[in-house]
């Protein structure tokens, strides 16, 4: 295989069609560097770009390999099409090499959630996103999209919201209105746990309601998987609301109690306990209600899409 032959060949062909290297880089998606060393015999096209480079020069992989040209006869439409197949596909696995890596990083945020230096993994996060990210070729492949990165979305949010909290000046104008703490630190890890869920829901309606702006249409076809996640967040949001409502006299007096004071303070913690147990059975039951039935629902309007 003469490497030279080739590039020679390949320039002859971009200048036989009266177009630049950057031209072409930009269609295939690479850079006007790999176009140039392609041409000067320093390197090959790869296996995956090889056919999309054929088509646009209207020969075939065969004859740059060759390095010389064997009459074919092809059609404008046909080299389009091959190039748009291959564009989509090096697009999709640039996607999912992006997602994956986006996943992982939110793990390990969610494993270092309370350090310093978390906001690293969040940019990092952003960052593989927006490295992985290609024009989608259609409003279904931005919804396939959007749907993929709503659940590390939510994630990447709730991580920077839960950081931003001032959960200390929570505190220090609960203390202003005539509220008193001597359990600082257990009063900080109760509003810490309990904020997560106002701001999930909160943010996942949020989120859903953004990416429907962004397709300018529902993210969610279906009207009643959309009416069944957004009511699903208000309820999860509902029972949050009395179970902060009815444990608010048992917690407030636990966190006023003296640290020194064990056995009083046993006591009122068990009155804490017995207060937010049902409480806290509602909510899962209404999470695991909520999740179950827009799982339902997704199936059903999945195969009536394919049905019609």
């Amino acid at each position: 295989m003469n490497v030279e032959k080739i590039g020679t060949y390949l320039a002859s062909l971009r200048k036989g069609r009266n177009m630049t290297q950057q031209q072409v880089a930009d269609i295939l998606g690479v850079s006007n560097k790999t176009v140039s060393k392609w041409e000067s015999g320093a390197g090959l096209p790869d296996i995956g770009a090889l056919p999309a480079l054929a088509a646009l020069y209207g020969v075939t992989a065969d004859d740059i390999l060759a390095g010389e040209t064997r009459p074919r006869a092809v059609s404008d439409d046909n080299v389009q099409r091959e190039v748009e197949t291959y564009l989509e596909r090096r697009g999709k696995l640039r996607f999912r090499i992006g997602y994956a890596a986006t996943v992982m990083v939110m793990a390990v945020a969610l494993v270092l959630l309370y350090a310093s230096w978390v906001w690293l993994f969040l940019v990092a996060a952003a960052l593989f996103v927006w490295l992985g990210w290609s024009p989608c070729r259609n409003k279904d492949d931005l919804r396939r999209r959007l749907l993929m990165l709503l659940p590390p979305a939510l994630l990447w949010s709730y991580i920077w919201v839960a950081g931003l909290m001032p959960y200390q000046k929570i505190m220090g104008l609960y203390k202003l209105n005539g509220g008193i703490v001597r359990r600082d630190t257990w009063a900080e890890m109760m509003l810490r746990e309990e904020s997560v869920w106002f701001i999930l829901p909160l943010l996942a309606a949020g989120l859903l309601a953004l990416c429907g702006a962004i397709l300018k249409e529902p993210l969610l076809r279906s009207k009643p998987l959309r009416c069944t996640a957004y009511g699903g967040c208000a309820l999860v949001l509902a029972v949050e609301l009395g179970r902060c409502i009815a444990c608010w006299d048992a917690a407030a007096a636990y966190a006023a109690y003296p640290t020194n004071g064990v056995s009083r303070g046993q006591k009122l913690y068990a009155e804490l306990t017995d207060a937010a147990a049902p409480w806290g059975t509602a909510r899962w039951i209404a999470v695991a209600v909520t999740v179950a039935a827009c799982i339902v629902l997704a199936v059903v309007a999945h195969k009536r899409a394919k049905q019609n």
